[in-house]
């Protein structure tokens, strides 16, 4: 399981996308992904002085709970991916050009989120992020599926979905 999702910009478009880039792949223990940043997003943002988050949300088979995406959509025309619920997610905020501490959550009865603070993800931020997830933090045994989407919002409003009909679906080899 390896690849590259390559986020098309115009000029018009291109202080809005966070990222040039996203590649993924996996081997039998972690999900890695690179995340190639757009400095112009973080220059815009820093200007307009707006929160930029983004998040990669995981759906995995095991889970006893679920929750929906925590955005605010920008109108009625939703993609109907953003409706499926996901039992774990990791936000990345950016404030004015500040890189601001990532959050790791597991889905809790209710539709709501919990903050776990014990796990084995890495996170490495310059110019770009790489980030190596263990399967075993979000539950994936071997043999198991977990699909996972990338989400950008600027002031909580949900900006990109990527990629945007499906998932990224990765198996964890047994």
């Amino acid at each position: 399981n390896a690849g590259c999702i390559e986020i098309p910009s115009g000029p018009v478009l291109s202080e809005k996308k966070f990222f040039h880039r996203i590649y993924f792949g996996s081997d039998e223990n972690k999900l890695y992904f690179r995340l190639d940043m757009n400095p112009a997003a973080f220059q815009y943002a820093a200007a307009k002085r707006q929160l930029h988050t983004f998040a990669i949300l995981f759906k995995t088979e095991n889970s006893e709970y679920y929750s929906k995406l925590r955005a605010s959509m920008p109108s009625d025309n939703i993609y109907p991916i953003v409706k499926e619920l996901f039992d774990y997610s990791i936000r990345f905020p950016f404030f004015a050009n500040e890189k601001l501490p990532f959050m790791f959550s597991q889905a809790i009865a209710d539709g709501l989120w919990k903050v776990k603070s014990d796990s084995n993800i890495k996170i490495k931020v310059k110019n770009i992020i790489e980030i190596s997830v263990p399967f075993d933090d979000i539950g994936v045994k071997k043999g198991d599926k977990v699909d996972v989407m990338v989400v950008n919002t600027v002031s909580e409003t949900l900006e990109e979905i990527i990629p945007k009909d499906t998932f990224l679906t990765f198996y964890r080899n047994s």
